[in-house]
């Protein structure tokens, strides 16, 4: 039987601070590219996190993982601010971590390969050798009608990557 959620069970403004680590009361959402995606040595946009336009809540993108997955190479990766969208690409459906049947699906818009015309504004860039996660924990808001593309640049062709995003509504 699914537990019916009431306002006091999702506190959905809430913050908790436990010895020094704060941690968002409500919902967490995370979207993965397929780990079949590769990219070569020009720069690819590889996943594009979009809040439309018509939302009323802002993305609070907290943990960016990113990984090269082939031996012996190595991968720059880009998160900018504001691209220019030829095409979404196609699209991810991001999982909610809180695990309940009533759990809301997030409203943000998440796609990989998409055709973007100009990047945007350089947020911040992580290199990552093979085998080896980058963590980037850097707290990105995205306000309605705004977005995040992440591109890679790897150091040989046909390189095999992982992306995993984690972000809060509020």
């Amino acid at each position: 039987m699914a537990l019916k959620l009431t306002r006091e069970q999702i506190p959905d403004n809430s913050i908790l601070d436990l010895n020094n680590k704060q941690t968002y009361l409500g919902n967490t959402f995370v979207a993965s590219v397929p780990t079949t995606l590769t990219v070569g040595t020009t720069e690819t946009p590889v996943m594009l996190l979009s809040n439309p336009a018509t939302n009323l809540v802002s993305m609070f993108n907290f943990i960016r993982k990113m990984s090269c997955l082939t031996a012996s190479q190595s991968i720059v990766f880009k998160v900018y601010a504001n691209p220019t969208v030829t095409t979404a690409g196609t699209v991810i459906t991001p999982v909610n971590l809180r695990i309940n049947s009533a759990s809301p699906a997030s409203q943000m818009s998440v796609s990989y390969s998409p055709t973007i015309s100009a990047n945007g504004t350089v947020m911040t860039a992580l290199p990552s050798l093979a085998f080896a996660a980058n963590v980037s924990n850097v707290l990105l808001m995205v306000d309605p009608g705004n977005s995040l593309l992440v591109t890679a640049t790897a150091s040989a062709a046909a390189t095999a990557l992982e992306i995993e995003q984690i972000w809060y509504e509020l």
